[in-house]
């Protein structure tokens, strides 16, 4: 029998559930592990020496990509983290053949309400054998299998199905011209639909003169325009990008181009196209598409997230990060944030560009005023003639309540921070710790009923400029734009005459480790989003400090992290463990908080070391933990 390492799916034992057990398996199998009398599922990462009493059961064989298992170790070998969810994340991107099954019989007419179901969703296209149609059509589909009412259609990973479809005979639907043309040939689905409408095509299915068919195609290759100017030198503005991808492309080799978020993605997807270059968007499904692009030798351009690097690439030769470094950048999971710098492959070359922001930033001075007249300002330059939009980085109607007779500020009985009033639901949040009440009717201390909203929350600029917060993408296309830092992710370049930037000193006040890269880096996206010959109005209390920030950002951000005792590159922990004493090694602790809503005591560490080595001794004895950089 041979021992190997599992990683479980148990959130109770910590982030790095880690076991050994017993059988006969390989790694990336599913298996059901027996720990301490509970059944667990995990899966096998290595062979090991341990010996161990645990023994489990396959569930499935080849679970999860060896490519990933191997990533996985290394990042084991420094961070605590949960394997099984980024083993999750892999399983979908295995290079499996596809399997679909279409209706060759048309005139069969179905017994029972299952057949009639899966006859009815073959009229309608090819169906994909999933697990979830198995289970549910199994007995109906081998039945018609067998009696060759449907066929079956095998697409290999190296390319991809595509529907077609085949006008059989006439119909009043149809024009004649239209049918003397087209009739008996196989053309795309979607040409059907673009040429005589989503509606007619419904019709001439329920008819049958119109036949679906499943086509099996090899990829698409897109040439690359000769006439375009190409560019040797790696890029450090993102306007120099598309000349220095054509040259690589011409070289043949692979490139993934890597943004913040999905949005972001998409909007250069679109300016990659006006360049005539040839692109495939990771938007997180495996398509067809993307996995010819992970396993060819050849070269090729990919645009997606930071999760894109977990793809199983070969030969990816160049990866560019867009607006960041690979060490801001993270793959996230449903419970940790994870530097991308760890999972980019060996052998692969790194740059990161920025955009070329002009647009000029100009600092309003707001001190000595109150919130009723910094509004009174913003109604004042409120243009509806012009695309404005008005940053602020604070939910709620005010970031406190006041009493105006004593003074005194509700605050969080739990962790001590000021409650926002949120006008919508009325009630009272606190933002860190989630408590939530109702509004008093009066003063706790003095008793009086002088409680006012204090402070500019997203809320009242609503109510001030009659305008609402942005919600969708529709809400671009309105003059004015309200948002919090989430509008970032859907702006293409360029976009509004003016922005604003209210909530300046808000968030440099903010509970975060470092609230002045969080600032600069806000300066900058709104840089990029504003038109070059417009204006980034920052609205602050206190001009002098943001001007010498803006100026010497980067040498203040580094002489603040050294006065804080941190080191040039460390990590910040903050977990979560019932017990109220643990140990740590070589880092600086801040804690226990008690939540007695929750029964957990919360610790925040700072350390040089990684992670793994300061949790080695408390590690069993967390039941939540995350981690950033800096």
């Amino acid at each position: 029998m041979h021992r190997w390492l599992v990683v479980l799916n148990n959130r109770q034992l910590g982030d790095a559930s880690l076991t050994t057990a017993e059988g006969e398996a390989s790694p990336g199998d599913l298996v059901r592990v027996t720990l301490h009398g509970r059944k667990l599922k995990g899966i096998v990462l290595k062979e090991t020496d341990t010996r161990t009493s645990h023994t489990f059961e396959i569930l499935e064989s080849n679970y999860a990509p060896g490519w990933l298992i191997w990533q996985c170790l290394q990042v084991l070998e420094e961070y605590p983290i949960n394997c099984f969810e980024l083993l999750e994340l892999g399983k979908n991107w295995k290079e499996r053949p596809r399997t679909f099954i279409q209706l060759k019989a048309f005139n069969y007419v179905p017994v029972g309400t299952k057949e009639k179901e899966l006859v009815r969703l073959l009229r309608d296209k090819p169906l994909e054998l999933t697990n979830a149609v198995m289970r549910k059509f199994k007995v109906q589909i081998e039945s018609f299998l067998s009696l060759g009412i449907v066929e079956k259609v095998v697409v290999p990973p190296t390319s991809y199905a595509l529907t077609y479809a085949r006008l059989e005979k006439p119909s009043l639907f149809v024009p004649n011209h239209l049918y003397e043309k087209f009739a008996h040939r196989p053309l795309p689905l979607v040409f059907w639909k673009k040429l005589l409408g989503h509606w007619t095509v419904e019709k001439l299915k329920e008819e049958e003169a119109l036949i679906l068919e499943l086509h099996v195609l090899s990829s698409m290759k897109l040439p690359v325009d000769r006439n375009m100017p190409r560019q040797e030198k790696p890029p450090t503005t993102l306007e120099e990008l598309a000349p220095y991808l054509r040259n690589l492309l011409e070289k043949g080799e692979k490139t993934l181009l890597v943004f913040p978020s999905l949005q972001m993605a998409r909007g250069f997807a679109r300016e990659i196209l006006k360049h005539k270059l040839p692109a495939i968007l990771d938007s997180g499904g495996y398509t067809k598409f993307l996995q010819e692009a992970c396993s060819s030798k050849g070269g090729g351009l990919i645009i997606g997230t930071p999760r894109s690097v977990l793809r199983p690439w070969n030969n990816l030769m160049h990866i560019i990060t867009v607006f960041e470094k690979p060490e801001d950048l993270a793959v996230r999971t449903a419970s940790q944030r994870l530097p991308l710098s760890k999972f980019i492959p060996k052998g692969t070359q790194v740059h990161t560009v920025y955009p070329q922001p002009t647009t000029k930033v100009q600092l309003v001075s707001m001190a000595g005023r109150k919130d009723v007249e910094v509004l009174a300002y913003i109604k004042g330059v409120h243009d509806p003639t012009k695309r404005q939009l008005f940053l602020v980085n604070r939910l709620g109607f005010s970031t406190s309540v006041q009493c105006k007779n004593c003074g005194y500020i509700l605050t969080c009985p739990e962790c001590g921070t000021p409650l926002r009033y949120h006008r919508r639901s009325k009630r009272l949040e606190c933002h860190r710790c989630g408590y939530i009440a109702s509004i008093p009717d009066k003063c706790p201390r003095c008793e009086s009923l002088s409680l006012e909203p204090s402070g500019l929350g997203i809320e009242r600029l609503e109510l001030q400029l009659g305008k609402k917060a942005l919600r969708s993408v529709k809400d671009l296309d309105h003059n004015t734009v309200i948002s919090t830092t989430k509008v970032f992710r859907y702006l293409p370049k360029g976009t509004f005459d003016e922005s604003y930037y209210i909530s300046a000193d808000a968030d440099l006040s903010s509970p975060v480790l470092i609230p002045e890269k969080k600032f600069l880096r806000n300066i900058n996206y709104l840089k990029v989003w504003t038109k070059t010959e417009g204006y980034v109005f920052v609205l602050s209390r206190d001009i002098e400090r943001l001007k010498s920030l803006i100026n010497e950002g980067e040498s203040i951000i580094t002489e603040n992290v050294k006065q804080m005792g941190l080191p040039p590159f460390g990590h910040y922990i903050e977990l979560e463990s019932s017990e109220q004493q643990l140990s740590f090694i070589d880092a600086v602790v801040w804690g226990p908080v008690y939540y007695p809503r929750k029964k957990t005591y919360k610790y925040f560490l700072i350390s040089a070391n990684p992670p793994k080595a300061v949790l080695k001794e408390a590690l069993t004895k967390i039941s939540f933990v995350s981690f950033d950089t800096f």
